[in-house]
C-alpha cells in the first residue's frame, strides 16, 4: 500500500490595512489616501517598506500638515514632501500650478523589520496626532 504525501506551501504574508475610525479627524482633513503599501499586498523580506500617499488639510493648514509613523516604540513626525498635481487635479478640481494644496503628498520608508507585525499611520498638525490606520503583515 502506497501512501500519497502532500507538501503545504506556507503562504506568504501580505499587508493588512484597517482603518481607524478618528471623527476629529474630518475637521482638519478633508480626504486622505494611502497609496502604498496596499490592502493584500506582498511583502518582500530585507528591503525598505515605502508608506506613500496623500491628505488635503484646508489651504490654511496644508503647510502644518505632516505625516505620522508609529513604530512599536516611537512616533516619527514628517512634513509632506511630494507635489501631488494629480490630487490637486482630480479631487480638487483646481489648477494644480502654485495652488496652496499642491505639496500634500507623502512618500516615507520603513525598515522591513520595523514594518513587520503592525505600525499606525496618521496625521499630525498644530501639536495634534491623529491615528487613522493600522497596518499589519500577516
Amino acid at each position: 500500500m502506497s501512501k500519497t504525501i502532500e507538501t503545504c506551501t506556507p503562504q506568504k504574508p501580505t499587508w493588512q490595512i484597517e482603518s481607524i475610525p478618528c471623527p476629529r479627524l474630518g475637521e482638519l482633513i478633508n480626504r486622505w489616501n494611502l497609496d502604498a503599501p496596499t490592502h493584500g499586498g506582498a511583502i518582500a523580506a530585507g528591503t525598505l517598506v515605502n508608506v506613500s500617499g496623500w491628505a488635503l488639510a484646508s489651504p490654511d493648514r496644508q503647510s502644518r500638515l505632516h505625516f505620522i509613523q508609529r513604530l512599536h516604540n516611537r512616533t516619527l513626525s514628517y512634513p509632506m514632501n511630494h507635489a501631488r498635481a494629480d490630487v490637486v487635479e482630480k479631487v480638487l478640481g483646481a489648477e494644480p500650478k502654485n495652488h496652496p494644496q499642491l505639496q500634500c503628498g507623502f512618500t516615507y520608508p520603513i525598515a522591513t523589520e520595523d514594518a513587520v507585525g503592525d505600525f499606525e499611520i496618521g496625521f499630525e498638525i498644530d501639536g495634534y496626532i491623529y491615528v487613522v490606520a493600522k497596518v499589519s503583515a500577516r
